[in-house]
């Protein structure tokens, strides 16, 4: 039945072969591989013989916010990908596919978060929280090593090095100072970034600039006066305005439903 929820959803095949239709467009899955689904998909999905076994598991937004803010300087190439699913609504990012040959221990975290929801004891949600991030880790691990394999020609600069670069540097970075340290072009660089991660040079520097945003919200005291210039803003209003737009709530609002300092 074709449904879509408030909540992510992610699959693994463990046996046999699933049909998960998204968009109306069928995608066939074997054993090991992997989907995982933001909430704006609309998608169904159908197992066509008895022996196949398809463990899903839905993860509240609150949860995956948590955990993706958790871990955002170590997995650039991701970040989009999340940002756009939690808070983009006209985000076309809607699902990413995992094969089997693509994923390290992801299977494995699944096999166990699945025992560890089973037994459901006093220690069961923190061992679950703990569990997930760690598969959201080696998800991304996997998508980053998916998204390496396109090399520009010159100088054999992959997109992860790229995004790496702004991310480091998202305070001050422009596409005049990357393609100057990477020796191309601005056209050629900005090409390449919308080519490998559908989104433009600006989207993805603001991406960046926003989670950063995010996680002195929600782990700092800093005044919302001094917010925007950390974060690269030379104006509170241009901040305000871009957050707001991005998250339908202002910084302060974010701040109130989400510290945790103190």
């Amino acid at each position: 039945m074709v449904h879509q929820h408030e909540f992510f959803e992610l699959f693994y095949v463990y046996s046999g072969k699933c049909i998960s239709t998204i968009d109306e467009v069928p995608v066939e899955f074997h054993q090991g591989d992997i989907g995982l689904y933001s909430p704006k998909a609309i998608h169904s999905m159908r197992t066509p013989d008895d022996g196949d076994v398809v463990i899903n598991i839905l993860i509240r937004k609150k949860l995956f916010e948590q955990t993706f803010l958790s871990m955002v300087d170590n997995n650039d190439l991701i970040t989009g990908f999340f940002m756009d699913a939690l808070y983009n609504p006209n985000s076309n990012q809607k699902h990413v596919v995992f094969k089997k040959e693509q994923t390290t221990i992801a299977p494995m975290i699944v096999i166990q978060m699945l025992y560890e929801y089973k037994k459901n004891d006093s220690f069961s949600q923190d061992i679950l929280a703990s569990y997930f991030s760690c598969l959201l880790s080696d998800l991304a691990r996997s998508y980053t090593h998916k998204l390496s394999r396109t090399i520009m020609r010159r100088n054999n600069i992959d997109i992860s090095i790229l995004l790496t670069y702004i991310n480091v540097h998202y305070q001050t970075i422009t596409l005049e100072k990357l393609a100057e340290h990477f020796h191309y072009s601005s056209r050629s660089i900005s090409d390449f970034i919308l080519k490998e991660t559908g989104r433009t040079f600006r989207e993805t520097l603001q991406n960046y600039r926003l989670v950063h945003a995010c996680q002195y919200l929600s782990k700092t005291d800093i005044s919302l006066n001094d917010l925007p210039e950390l974060v690269g803003y030379s104006q509170r209003s241009t901040f305000e305005r871009a957050f707001k737009e991005y998250f339908h709530c202002t910084p302060a609002q974010y701040r109130k439903n989400h510290q945790s300092y103190g």
